[in-house]
């Protein structure tokens, strides 16, 4: 994939000193953006970004992995598409939202 393919060890070493405790592969941030955007146009996930369920599904997918990019591009799905989206405009769409985000910790 992309992420690994990107990755160094100079940049691994950089986050995993700048984030302590933390996994990370090598990928620089520009790289976790492309791949995520990537994946989203791909014909297979292109139909994700349609629902908010299925949105907060990958992204919270992605939250839960061990490796720090993974969980990077959860974010970015969440910052960059989900919330430009307007799908969090509703009270409610926040509620279920927000319960989903309360599982991670």
């Amino acid at each position: 994939n992309l992420i690994d393919q990107e990755s160094s060890v100079k940049t691994k070493e950089w986050w995993e000193n700048y984030v302590k405790g933390s996994k990370f592969r090598g990928a620089k941030m520009a790289v976790i953006r492309k791949a995520v955007n990537k994946v989203l146009k791909s014909e297979t996930h292109k139909d994700v970004l349609e629902s908010l369920e299925s949105s907060l599904e990958l992204a919270m997918t992605l939250l839960k992995r061990e490796m720090s990019e993974d969980r990077l591009a959860g974010i970015l799905v969440i910052a960059e598409h989900i919330l430009p989206s307007g799908k969090l405009d509703a009270q409610a769409n926040w509620k279920t939202a927000l319960a989903q985000f309360g599982t991670l910790y």
